[in-house]
């Protein structure tokens, strides 16, 4: 049951089911026209830190919101998502503590990022014997988060999400979708979860919301983040929706053949790099590049990009990709290039190898 509550900076709605508490910061009922639905982890995807060590995490939790690092470019790009996109709802998940949620808000309103909820982790719930595994475990708390924004959203709404492989991100949303799908069985989903250490009250609640509406998978896209150097080969097996990157370079691109990004949003994160990350052109170089060899960049959007990035500065004079790139007879693209036999969405992942 939502409840208003106010600080001296914003009201907002405030729900919590188990241990995920949902801060909404616009009515539900605005998001039933909204078409793309962007969905952000917010560590390690959007915000910088490291919670490596008890005393990493106090300062993460004490440090000022002006203080708080981004990720290389993630600012600018939502901010450029925000500038291509009317409506732009955008969500945040993290497991941080509720009781962070002014400082977090505080970030976004510096960063001049205006988000429509943010869902966060109350561990004040998981403080008991038979709970302690879910303090450090997040798999439940985020299909949890997810199937419960599912609820929000109309049928045709489609979630651009955004993870990283320092948790199980890649698994999460994958395993959310084929839920929501019912390409796993209701006996498959609960026995994943348990293998993921979800415990059963909290897998029981993550059916009784998928089965709150008919059978929906809203899942159309996966950006993951490699913020500890996973081989990008590793994520193969979820087929070609997800799309691991190693900067948010890549990402832009790929919403710009996608639709969801203006020539000037990439322009604009290609600067951001370099004037505020120190980048270099060869590095731009050799993220597009490795696009390229992965058959992930088109023909049409090299046409339009690279002319600009050359004459802009953030290529050299003369660049090209040094493979062939797919075809693509018009953009924005749907899907992945149909070029490609990988499927876009397996039919069945195996979660449990580690391969």
């Amino acid at each position: 049951m939502f409840r208003l509550r106010r600080n001296e900076n914003i009201s907002y709605l405030k729900d919590q089911r188990k241990d995920v508490v949902k801060f909404m910061y616009k009515l539900p009922e605005d998001l039933k026209s909204a078409k793309s639905i962007f969905v952000w982890d917010l560590d390690k995807t959007y915000l910088d830190t490291d919670f490596g060590g008890f005393r990493k995490i106090i300062k993460i939790a004490l440090e000022k919101a002006v203080k708080k690092r981004n990720v290389p470019g993630a600012d600018e790009l939502v901010r450029m998502l925000a500038k291509s996109n009317d409506p732009f709802p955008i969500f945040f998940i993290s497991a941080s503590p509720p009781q962070m949620h002014d400082k977090i808000y505080k970030k976004w309103m510096h960063d001049k990022i205006i988000p429509y909820g943010f869902y966060s982790k109350d561990n004040l719930k998981n403080l008991r014997l038979n709970k302690l595994s879910r303090l450090t475990n997040h798999v439940g708390f985020k299909v949890q988060s997810l199937m419960e924004l599912r609820l929000l959203i109309s049928n045709e709404a489609k979630m651009i999400c955004w993870g990283d492989d320092s948790e199980s991100d890649a698994n999460i949303y994958s395993v959310f979708s084929d839920i929501c799908s019912h390409r796993l069985t209701d006996q498959e989903a609960k026995s994943l979860l348990k293998a993921f250490g979800v415990q059963e009250d909290q897998i029981e609640l993550i059916l009784e919301l998928r089965d709150q509406k008919e059978n929906f998978d809203p899942l159309s896209r996966v950006y993951i983040n490699l913020a500890v150097d996973t081989d990008p080969e590793y994520y193969r097996r979820y087929g070609r929706r997800l799309l691991a990157v190693e900067n948010t370079f890549e990402i832009a691109i790929d919403l710009f053949q996608r639709g969801f990004l203006k020539e000037d949003g990439v322009l604009s994160v290609a600067k951001s790099l370099i004037t505020k990350y120190s980048f270099k052109p060869f590095q731009l170089e050799v993220a597009y590049n490795l696009l390229a060899k992965r058959s992930r960049l088109s023909d049409k959007a090299d046409l339009i990009l690279r002319p600009l990035l050359i004459k802009n500065g953030y290529f050299s004079p003369g660049f090209k990709p040094s493979v062939e790139l797919v075809n693509c007879e018009r953009l924005p693209v749907e899907n992945d290039f149909e070029s490609i036999v990988r499927p876009w969405i397996p039919e069945r992942i195996d979660y449990l190898s580690d391969y």
